[in-house]
């Protein structure tokens, strides 16, 4: 039993819990949901190493959750860029 993975487990469920209730709260985003995804399952994958099984499994969890939070950092940075493309607009056009 390897306690620094469990308690690295610890800290993404609840990571993830606070995602899950921003997300539910009030915050829709796709790019939420899919972090939230990665962090469970890069908690769950933690949570197996800790526990020294389905290691196979383990390390395809973490390459899952790699890629599903590479796909919510991108679809983040698009929010944010068509954001600030307004933003600029909307101040541009009341000059």
């Amino acid at each position: 039993m390897d306690i620094s993975s469990l308690s690295i487990a610890l800290v993404s469920y609840l990571t993830g819990a606070v995602a899950v209730y921003a997300y539910t709260n009030r915050n829709r985003y796709p790019d939420l949901a899919l972090a939230s995804a990665a962090i469970f399952t890069f908690a769950t994958a933690m949570l197996l190493r800790g526990f020294s099984v389905l290691t196979d499994v383990s390390g395809f969890l973490i390459n899952l959750s790699t890629l599903l939070l590479a796909v919510a950092v991108l679809l983040f940075m698009f929010r944010i860029t068509r954001w600030l493309y307004e933003s600029v607009r909307n101040y541009l056009s009341r000059r």
